[in-house]
């Protein structure tokens, strides 16, 4: 007899400062990209509000990141949640990195 393909059902369960840190890393790409649409639309002429803001975000960004490794090294959860989480504050950690030595130039 062939063997079926069939889906195993585990019991890991999604880590929750998983979700946490994919969660803000969402929010903070979307405030990345916010603020860079409104700053090119305005020619650079923002509040320093927008500095102020993205600041947050990078704290925000450095809290998921945390967050996500701590949840990575969890023996009994699943970790694709974590990873992408982890892989998205370091991308906004990254661009705001560039966007503030671009500034700085």
């Amino acid at each position: 007899m062939a063997r079926k393909n069939r889906i195993i059902f585990t019991a890991q369960e999604q880590s929750d400062k998983g979700i946490m840190s994919l969660v803000l890393g969402i929010l903070c790409a979307g405030s990345v990209t916010y603020s860079l649409i409104v700053s090119y639309l305005k020619q650079g002429e923002v509040n320093s509000r927008f500095g102020g803001a993205l600041l947050v975000t990078l704290l925000m960004s450095v809290i998921g990141l945390i967050l996500g490794a701590m949840a990575c090294s969890d023996a009994d959860k699943r970790k694709t949640v974590p990873t992408v989480g982890v892989i998205l504050n370091v991308i906004v950690i990254l661009l705001l990195g560039a966007l503030l030595w671009i500034g700085l130039n």
